[in-house]
């Protein structure tokens, strides 16, 4: 038997937490909103990765690795580790693969203790934000 390796481990990861996220809201454990909310971010978060390697390979600006991170702090890390993998982009650099994770354990440690603690609250301001930027019409 072979060990997974990162690449897997990483994809394993980030599908498996979307799924659970899936799953919860199929079973009305979670409402719409935390799941485009992790979606966008996650697209953006592809969008940001793309943009970085592809300006790698010109020689062009590139997107800073604080902005990165904090993409993946804000709900997009599932994104952003897919990211890394598809496109062998920040896998080797130790330090931003730490960095990278850690915003993935905060983000999801945090979006556990809203889920629990404040759940009712959290959820109904963030189906407000979603009405009052017109998402449901798109």
């Amino acid at each position: 038997m072979t060990p997974i390796s990162n690449k897997h481990l990483a994809n394993i990861i980030s599908l498996g937490f979307l799924g659970i996220l899936l799953i919860a809201f199929l079973l009305a454990k979670l409402p719409l909103e935390p799941l485009i909310l992790y979606g966008a971010m996650s697209v953006l978060a592809v969008i940001f990765y793309s943009w970085d390697k592809y300006a790698a390979k010109k020689g062009n600006k590139r997107i800073r690795e604080s902005t990165l991170h904090l993409t993946s702090l804000l709900f997009g890390w599932p994104g952003a580790a897919l990211a890394q993998q598809w496109l062998r982009h920040k896998t080797v650099k130790v330090k931003f693969r730490r960095v990278f994770w850690l915003t993935a354990v905060i983000n999801t440690s945090f979006f556990y203790w809203l889920y629990n603690q404040q759940q009712e609250k959290w959820f109904i301001y963030l189906k407000s934000m979603f009405v009052s930027l017109d998402i449901y019409s798109l």
